[in-house]
């Protein structure tokens, strides 16, 4: 169950109709379907009013979306959520050889994250550079055909 179930399920509990939640939220009553159906929903100000209004706290209204919310852990360095943690965990589990492989493994993937970017980012840059390679060679290509072409012509 979402937020939006939740407003519904306190509202109609209070035996209230969107339009007059939205009354006593200073909203309109299309408002409150759209945070019923989470088409959209209350800014602070109106959350306030509407723990108010409905009689709940936070904790109810947002207990099923700190269920989905990533577990923190507390580190050194700052935050790791669950799956930094399993990965980390996994890593210390490598021996020497592992630990260089999964190291040059994600490397290699960060790598070719941002060689695909820069990639895209100059590829009429580089594909102008590639043109004008391919004119010079031609251009030399021909000269040195030429300059044969009068060395043979002079003996």
């Amino acid at each position: 169950m979402g937020i939006g179930k939740r407003i519904k399920e306190a509202r109609e509990k209070l035996g209230l109709t969107q339009k007059e939640l939205g009354d006593l939220l200073g909203v309109t009553g299309s408002a409150v379907t759209n945070y019923e159906n989470e088409t959209s929903h209350p800014k602070e100000p109106i959350m306030y009013k509407m723990f108010e209004a409905l009689h709940v706290d936070a904790n109810y209204l947002f207990q099923d979306e700190m269920k989905k919310a990533p577990d923190p852990v507390k580190t050194e360095t700052g935050e790791l959520v669950r799956d930094d943690l399993e990965l980390l965990e996994d890593y210390h589990k490598l021996n020497e050889n592992g630990k260089e492989a999964a190291r040059n493994a994600v490397r290699g993937l960060t790598y070719a994250t941002n060689f695909q970017k820069i990639k895209e980012e100059r590829s009429t840059e580089i594909s102008d550079i590639a043109a004008d390679a391919a004119r010079t060679i031609d251009k030399l290509t021909k000269i040195t055909s030429k300059n044969q072409n009068d060395s043979v012509r002079k003996k």
